[in-house]
Formats: structure tokens, C-alpha cells, sequence
């Protein structure tokens, strides 16, 4: 799933204050600026 499919579906909906913003996503991860790092995250 591309990213801009992915804020397509997110609709009208603003996450980016409370989860971050996704800015890549690929097979084997998503990176995410803006999140509190913390087990399992990768975080740029």
C-alpha cells in the first residue's frame, strides 16, 4: 500500500498530532517521525 492510498483511507482523520507521520512504507517496516520511541519502533 502506497502512502498516499494509506491517507486516503485515513480520510479526514488527523493522526500526525497523537501517533506521528508515516513517511515510508515498505514489506518489512514503516517508518514514522514523530513518535515516542519505544520497543518495536524505528523511529527517524
Amino acid at each position: 500500500m502506497n502512502l498516499e492510498k494509506l491517507r486516503s483511507k485515513l480520510g479526514k482523520e488527523n493522526l500526525s498530532a497523537i501517533f506521528g507521520e508515516i513517511t515510508k512504507i515498505s514489506a518489512t517496516s514503516i517508518e514514522i517521525r514523530g513518535l515516542k520511541t519505544g520497543v518495536g519502533d524505528i523511529v527517524k
